[in-house]
């Protein structure tokens, strides 16, 4: 993480880089290095990922925010990824379930879901990349 999106965030940060990335300052359950990768405020409780799950025509939808990276970000790009298990005891999530990999745009962007397990749990990873 760069020194200077400390700053900007809060220039008291600077002081203590190390300690900060790992904290959560305003204790929505993302450390402030995570709330960087989303494009989230470290400083706003309500600014956290947020997935709405809800149905259309029949068919059961998840939807999210994709947030495009800014220049503070010096060339990556974020981008999201939905993965799914349908045992989380014995198998780790997997992207077997045809989502493609989402680059931030600003937009908000809809998945349709295979309801054929009904006991499948699903993951939305936000990662920086080139």
């Amino acid at each position: 993480m760069p020194e200077y999106w400390f700053a900007e965030v809060n220039s008291a940060w600077t002081n203590n880089l190390d300690v900060m990335v790992n904290e959560d300052p305003d204790m929505d359950g993302l450390s402030t290095g995570e709330e960087y990768i989303a494009g989230t405020d470290p400083q706003d409780e309500l600014s956290v990922p947020w997935v709405d799950i809800y149905t259309d025509s029949g068919s059961l939808m998840l939807g999210f925010d994709t947030l495009k990276a800014t220049r503070i970000y010096n060339g990556l790009e974020r981008y999201y990824e939905m993965a799914g298990s349908s045992d989380l005891v014995n198998q780790p999530f997997t992207n077997n379930y045809g989502f493609n990999r989402i680059q931030g745009s600003n937009v908000y962007e809809e998945i349709s879901m295979d309801t054929s397990d009904p006991s499948a749990c699903y993951r939305l990873s936000i990662e920086l990349d080139d």
